[in-house]
């Protein structure tokens, strides 16, 4: 993100950049932990913004629809889009490969199985094409800064 102030950043990079210090808040009872967050809105909105850890957008080893929005969501990306594939994504994905994943037998048709693939590699495409949109039209920044 080109080093950018944190002042610049959309809300959603924003809030991935203070995700440590959000997630320790949160769990802290101590006031001074509490003051870190308020401390750094009144003094380094203006410093550049801190690396963004691998940590903070988890796949919890297994995709869920719910995983997979709170990615999407995360990224800033349009999530309209993918709404009616939780039961794609839950049942006809995630489930199944589970059953296979513990060995046990999953009947299919081809044509269900490339039926799936079909709209599997769709989402992966509009996936992939709203990051490279995004990143694009900068949408890293705060609309104030674009």
């Amino acid at each position: 993100m080109q080093r950018l102030q944190s002042k610049e950043l959309a809300p959603n990079f924003l809030t991935l950049s203070l995700y440590s210090m959000l997630n320790q808040i949160s769990q802290s009872k101590q006031f001074r932990d509490r003051l870190a967050i308020v401390s750094f809105f009144q003094t380094e909105l203006e410093n550049r913004n801190r690396t963004l850890s691998d940590e903070v957008i988890e796949t919890k080893a297994n995709l869920s629809f719910q995983v997979f929005e709170n990615i999407v969501h995360q990224l800033g990306l349009d999530f309209s889009i993918f709404a009616t594939k939780e039961n794609l994504i839950n049942y006809r994905l995630v489930e199944k490969r589970n059953h296979i994943a513990h060995g046990e037998y999953v009947e299919e048709s081809l044509e269900d199985i490339y039926s799936l693939v079909d709209v599997v590699i769709n989402m992966m495409n509009t996936f992939k094409n709203q990051i490279q949109n995004a990143a694009i039209e900068k949408d890293y920044k705060s609309e104030k800064y674009r």
